[in-house]
C-alpha cells in the first residue's frame, strides 16, 4: 500500500484517491493490486494515479497523472508499450511516448526519439510501429526526432517537458488556421510549470490581431483540457 502522508491543501496538488460503492474491491491476481490502494486511517482508497487539487469551493480540478497513461477515446494505452517496440529498432537510442492534447479524443500518443544512426527515416519508424505495436489506439499519431532528450538531473527522461512542447505545437497551430502568417508570426507561446494548474500555457499576442479572430482562437483552445491564459 502506498503510504499516507496527509490531506492536500486549499489549491495544492496532490494525488486523488477514490473510495464509495462504486469502487471495485481489487483485481483477481495479486500482483495487480501492488500499490494501487492508500491506506488512510485504516480505510483503503484506491489510488487513481490522477493528480488532482481541490479548490477553496470544494471543486476538484485534474492537473495531471502520476502514472503516465495515455487516454485516447477513453482507452487507456500504457507508454510502455510503444517504447518498447520501438526501442528495439536498430538505430533508435531512447524513446519516450506521452500523450498529445486532442480537441475530440482527449489524447492522442505521439512519440519523441532519438537516434545512433541518422539516416533513419520518420516515415520507416512509423511503419516499424505500424508493424510491431500490437494495440491499434498506440500506434503513435506523430513521431519526433530529436536530437537531445530532455533529462531530470538524475539522467531520467523529463516527459512533462516532452507535453509541454505538444501544447506548444497545438496552439501553434490554431495561429496558423486562424490568423494570416504576419499574424501568426507576431504570436508566440511558452508553456510551462504551473503550481497549481501543473502547467500553463501563457499567448503573447500583438495587438493587431482583430477581435474577431482572437474569439476563434479562444474558441478553438477551449475545446483543450490544458490551462492557458493570453498577455498582450
Amino acid at each position: 500500500k502506498d503510504q499516507f502522508l496527509r490531506e492536500a491543501g486549499i489549491n495544492e496538488i496532490g494525488v486523488l484517491a477514490i473510495q464509495g460503492p462504486n469502487v471495485f474491491n481489487g483485481y483477481l491476481e495479486a500482483k495487480h493490486n501492488e500499490k494501487i490502494w492508500i491506506d488512510i486511517d485504516g480505510q483503503l482508497w484506491l489510488n487513481s494515479g490522477d493528480l488532482g487539487r481541490m479548490d477553496k469551493d470544494k471543486y476538484l480540478w485534474l492537473t495531471g497523472r502520476k502514472k503516465e497513461l495515455i487516454i485516447r477515446g477513453g482507452h487507456n494505452i500504457d507508454p510502455k508499450s510503444i517504447e518498447e517496440p520501438l526501442a528495439a529498432m536498430k538505430g533508435v537510442d531512447l524513446v519516450a511516448a506521452i500523450g498529445c492534447p486532442d480537441s475530440y479524443a482527449g489524447e492522442v500518443p505521439v512519440v519523441y526519439i532519438t537516434l545512433n544512426d541518422s539516416s533513419i527515416s520518420v516515415q520507416q519508424i512509423m511503419d516499424y510501429a505500424v508493424a510491431n505495436i500490437q494495440e491499434r489506439a498506440a500506434v503513435p499519431k506523430a513521431i519526433h526526432i530529436i536530437k537531445e532528450m530532455p533529462v531530470t538531473a538524475v539522467g531520467k527522461i523529463f516527459k512533462p517537458q516532452l507535453s509541454w512542447w505538444q501544447i506548444e505545437e497545438v496552439i501553434k497551430g490554431h495561429f496558423d488556421e486562424i490568423l494570416d502568417k504576419s499574424q501568426a508570426r507576431a504570436c508566440h507561446v511558452n508553456v510551462t510549470r504551473h503550481e497549481k494548474f501543473g502547467c500553463m500555457a501563457r499567448i503573447s499576442m500583438a495587438n493587431l490581431i482583430a477581435k474577431s479572430n482572437l474569439e476563434k482562437l479562444i474558441t478553438a483552445i477551449d475545446g483543450y483540457s490544458f490551462h492557458y491564459e493570453i498577455q498582450d
